[in-house]
């Protein structure tokens, strides 16, 4: 059987080309972006990475951009590769929209979900929500527990909650453990890479990977237990965003697929891709199977589906702070530092339609992997890993 995706000459030199216009409009963003909601967000801008030396377009305006863009995709129109050719085109119309966007066109909230992402606007409605609730208490039974949801979660956090001054030696172990898996099951080529991790304070995320610096950044303000960080390893990590990175690097600078895989570009058809990768991380390694990794699961669902409904109330219903902050208190079990983290993520411009991407791509992509059988695993992973994607083209592999 033919691979799903194979590139072609023409390919590489529309990737390039449309490396230039990406690098030429986040220049232009940050240049122009008035939103300074948050220094630590802000630094990113619309590409936190770019791996190639490829030259960055200039322009004076917003409409050059849109300009270069449409002509590009009359290029992709023509590719003998039809995934390739639907990826690249939503890819393109996701950064046409967020210049759109960025000059002042009316995007509401749904239209930047829908239009930066093409994923489901929707949040949870009340009775999803109250699902995942009952799932929870469910696993929390059949460990031993008595007592009500929010009581069961506090006393499964505390007992197995990892205290501050033990994270960084946990986290190592566990990046360790992670990557010998990795090496094993999914990409030898991994076994080199080194990833220090750091604590910081005051930042608006759990935790974040440092692909150029090689390391992983923890936010040291939160608590975790040992399960949360066995999550947080495995997606920033091995397997996911650094391992993601290093395979697409190593295909880049081998000259196996084109520019556009070297950059990592905030709010875009591929982001859920991206961080579904990372979401389903631990699945992908097998890293996953018991009763505590089982719950900590379900939590990280629900905390991945707080954000989604949070930015939604906050962004399109337009409540107030302290009820969307309520909210992820009571559905998520929400501890103040988290809560203020949660809060200075959602309301930054870019990140609040951006959350959705964690959610939805984590759906998409358990969805695929779980439908994918035993034999075809590698394969898929293959896949996933080596082309860059949306999660429409997850379903084009059979």
């Amino acid at each position: 059987m033919k691979p799903l995706i194979k590139y072609e000459n023409k390919d590489f030199l529309l990737s390039e080309q449309y490396v230039s216009i990406v690098a030429g409009l986040d220049n232009f963003f940050r240049a122009n972006d008035s939103a300074n909601t948050d220094t630590v967000l802000n630094k990113e801008g619309l590409v936190p990475i770019n791996l190639t030396n490829i030259h960055a377009n200039e322009y004076l305006n917003w409409d050059e951009i849109i300009y270069d863009f449409e002509n590009l995709k009359h290029g992709y129109r023509t590719l003998q590769n039809d995934v390739r050719s639907f990826y690249m085109l939503k890819q393109i119309e996701s950064l046409i929209n967020l210049v759109r966007w960025s000059k002042k066109e009316v995007l509401d909230f749904r239209s930047q979900v829908r239009g930066f992402l093409f994923v489901n606007d929707n949040p949870f409605t009340l009775r999803q929500c109250e699902s995942l609730h009952a799932e929870l208490q469910e696993k929390f039974k059949s460990t031993g527990l008595t007592g009500n949801l929010q009581e069961n979660y506090q006393t499964w956090s505390n007992d197995r909650k990892v205290p501050l001054g033990e994270v960084e030696n946990t986290l190592n172990t566990l990046l360790e453990q992670a990557k010998t898996k990795v090496v094993q099951k999914m990409f030898p080529e991994v076994e080199n890479v080194q990833v220090k991790v750091n604590i910081i304070h005051d930042v608006p995320y759990s935790a974040y990977c440092d692909y150029v610096n090689e390391t992983m950044i923890i936010n040291g303000d939160l608590e975790y237990t040992y399960e949360s960080l066995k999550h947080l390893a495995t997606h920033e990590v091995f397997p996911g965003h650094t391992t993601h990175m290093h395979i697409r690097e190593t295909e880049y600078k081998r000259g196996n697929i084109p520019a556009d895989a070297a950059l990592v570009i905030t709010n875009t058809a591929s982001s859920p891709i991206f961080e579904g990768i990372g979401d389903n991380a631990l699945s992908f390694i097998d890293w996953d199977k018991s009763i505590n990794d089982e719950i900590s699961d379900l939590i990280q669902r629900i905390k991945s589906v707080s954000g989604m409904n949070a930015s939604y109330e906050l962004n399109e219903l337009n409540k107030t702070s302290s009820e969307v902050k309520a909210f992820l208190k009571e559905f998520a079990f929400g501890q103040e530092q988290w809560i203020d983290s949660r809060m200075r993520f959602i309301s930054h411009p870019l990140r609040g339609p951006f959350i959705y991407s964690y959610y939805r791509g984590y759906e998409g992509v358990r969805y695929a992997y779980s439908n994918v059988s035993v034999d075809k695993k590698s394969e898929f992973l293959e896949f996933i890993y080596r082309n860059m994607l949306t999660i429409e083209e997850l379903k084009t592999f059979r």
